[in-house]
């Protein structure tokens, strides 16, 4: 039986063996392909975190500012190296290395003892210097802020320097730092008087700015604005002129004048916005609104209902000034003659008409917002969605939304309080 079944296994063996062979055979090939596909498939590679970038410097940035007192001695050797710069404009080239390192040093807060006499006695003596920046610099030093004006020997060392003075940035420097003291030294008042006619634009208009923010209620100044704004022969200035000429409040003086050239259509365009702008500020000052002009307020009102309008009269920048309410006078109340009805009724007219600057419209919408008209803002997107000529609707659909967003901000703040 043993022989048998060890025959029979044997006889098996030999069987199954091609066939055990055959599966081996394909199974290592198989494992073949899978390797040759390996070794030619890239692995993907593992995303690689990405570096953080370095922190460039930003440019025109400045160091931090260095710590401890400032002397007087420091001070003026940085004023010094102000000679390598050059004017641009009105100012100091803010590109230039030695006005960076000088800018620096004045942000040091803590000054010594006796800082600013020294620096300020030193600043006399370089109103001489050779170098124009320098003289401009020194300038600077002297300039008082205060209504009361700057001090004597300053005033006096300024009048002599600008006696001689030829450059008419350095001049502009020196009359605006005597701006402060044109009312208390009448020399100083004469030298403004005639800065007013200098062959320089700017410095007759610095001139001009003077004699009406500082000099209000003189005749002589108002006269001389007046003067300007008819005869300069610069339309700029004259525009200038206008603008700035309410600042006496004198209502006799400057009302026909904005008349002829704010209803007259025919008026210089540039006039007409310095003018728009004086007559304004007559009734409705953004500061300093001393004696509110109810005949400049019904003038102003005729003027914005003056038709046909375009898309430069009215003045796109004057339009939101609409939602300001006049305060004025000693009591700072809001004048009896102000009328709020009146005053949206016009502003809805001029933000519906498709003639006037979207810029203005939208400035309309702003006004509208500040005096909480939501009825007028609701009654004005029907009426502009429905008009199919309006090319800039979407514009002013957009500053009327602005505006009930403004006016529901108000209400949440008020409610806080």
């Amino acid at each position: 039986m043993k022989k048998v079944t060890v025959l029979f296994l044997a006889l098996s063996a030999l069987v199954l063996a091609p066939a055990c062979k055959k599966k081996g055979k394909k199974a290592d090939a198989k494992k073949a392909k899978k390797a040759a596909a390996k070794k030619h498939t890239k692995k993907p590679q593992k995303a690689m975190k990405a570096k953080k970038p370095e922190k460039k410097p930003v440019a025109g940035k400045q160091p931090k500012v260095p710590g401890g007192k400032i002397n007087a001695e420091q001070y003026l050797s940085a004023v010094k190296t102000l000679s390598t710069c050059k004017l641009k404009g009105r100012y100091i080239d803010s590109k230039c290395p030695a006005k960076k390192a000088f800018d620096l040093l004045k942000k040091r807060r803590s000054r010594e003892k006796g800082f600013k006499t020294a620096v300020q006695k030193a600043a006399r003596g370089l109103l001489k210097d050779s170098s124009p920046t320098i003289r401009w610099q020194a300038a600077d030093e002297l300039h008082s802020f205060w209504f009361g004006g700057a001090k004597k020997e300053n005033v006096d060392a300024l009048m002599t320097a600008i006696a001689v003075e030829k450059d008419p940035q350095v001049y502009h420097k020196m009359l605006r730092a005597l701006s402060s003291s044109v009312k208390k030294y009448p020399k100083v008042f004469e030298l403004f008087i005639k800065s007013a006619d200098h062959d320089d634009a700017s410095v007759r208009k610095e001139a001009i700015g003077s004699l009406a923010s500082r000099m209000a209620g003189n005749k002589k100044a108002l006269d001389k604005i007046v003067e300007k704004i008819e005869k300069d022969k610069d339309i700029k200035v004259r525009a200038y002129a206008c603008s700035v000429s309410y600042k006496h409040w004198n209502e006799k003086v400057v009302l026909p004048i904005y008349k002829k050239y704010v209803m007259d259509k025919k008026s210089d365009q540039k006039m007409y916005e310095g003018c728009f702008e004086g007559m304004l500020s007559l009734w409705n000052a953004f500061v300093f609104n001393e004696k509110p002009s109810k005949k400049a307020y019904k003038m102003t009102i005729r003027a914005l209902m003056t038709k046909p309008r375009t898309d430069k009269r009215p003045p796109w920048d004057k339009i939101d000034d609409f939602g300001r309410i006049p305060k004025g006078g000693k009591d700072k109340k809001v004048p009896k003659w102000w009328n709020k009805g009146k005053v949206l009724k016009v502003l809805v007219d001029v933000i519906a008409d498709p003639n006037v600057s979207w810029l203005g419209r939208k400035g309309g919408c702003r006004a509208l917002g500040v005096l909480n008209a939501k009825k007028e803002l609701k009654m004005l997107k029907k009426k502009i969605k429905k008009n199919a000529k309006d090319k800039n609707k979407k514009f002013v659909l957009k500053g009327i939304e602005d505006a009930f967003k403004e006016i529901e901000k108000n209400k949440n703040k008020n409610k806080k309080k």
